[in-house]
């Protein structure tokens, strides 16, 4: 048993289809297919029977359904499912000898600074690396507390991925509350990671 293809005049039917639900004009497609404007008119009229331009643009517009697909599910994913857990957290008096090597162990760049079961603060690469700059070979003795700055954010499990998007444009990480204790993390590589796998859901 051999498969049906789609006929021409079925693929030019779901190309025109395709761009006006996207609400795409000609001249952009046609850009983004890397076709002239009236090469792709032709084709949406039946005129132009070319299979390679043909499979230029339905990969274009596949890729953009795609594109949008997956980020109308991201609207609908919360915190909870893009976070990472547990969190793993530095004590306030810890040396920032002991911190680096759990950056370098751990391969994060970041950490939640606690202090009495409470984050009181946070501590970065970047800040690490201002310390040594600025105090030299006294900087490895120095205490996590002496360097941490504002604690990063912590939003319940359910709040939306836009909002922590947005809240990741101002802080390192965002922490996730549920029912009262932290529960996870979320960093800009989870958000990569997230967006990939959306993605994939509709290839």
């Amino acid at each position: 048993w051999i498969p049906q293809l789609p006929s021409f005049e079925e693929l030019r039917r779901w190309i025109v289809k395709a761009r006006r639900q996207l609400g795409w004009t000609q001249v952009r497609l046609a850009h983004a297919a890397r076709i002239s404007r009236s090469s792709l008119a032709k084709l949406e009229s039946g005129v132009y029977k070319n299979y390679g331009v043909i499979e230029a643009v339905v990969s274009v517009l596949r890729q953009e359904i795609i594109k949008r697909r997956a980020g109308e599910k991201i609207l609908t994913t919360t915190a909870e499912e893009v976070m990472a857990s547990p969190v793993m957290t530095v004590k306030a008096n810890e040396t920032l000898s002991e911190v680096w090597k759990k950056m370098h162990d751990t391969a994060f760049s970041q950490f939640p600074v606690e202090s009495g079961r409470k984050i009181v603060g946070s501590v970065t690469e970047r800040g690490i690396n201002m310390a040594i700059q600025e105090h030299r070979d006294k900087a490895g003795k120095m205490r996590a507390e002496e360097i941490m700055e504002d604690p990063f954010p912590i939003v319940p499990a359910s709040t939306p991925l836009p909002l922590i998007i947005q809240l990741l444009q101002r802080y390192q990480a965002v922490l996730v509350s549920k029912r009262g204790k932290i529960a996870g993390i979320i960093t800009n590589t989870d958000i990569g990671k997230v967006f990939t796998l959306r993605r994939r859901e509709f290839e």
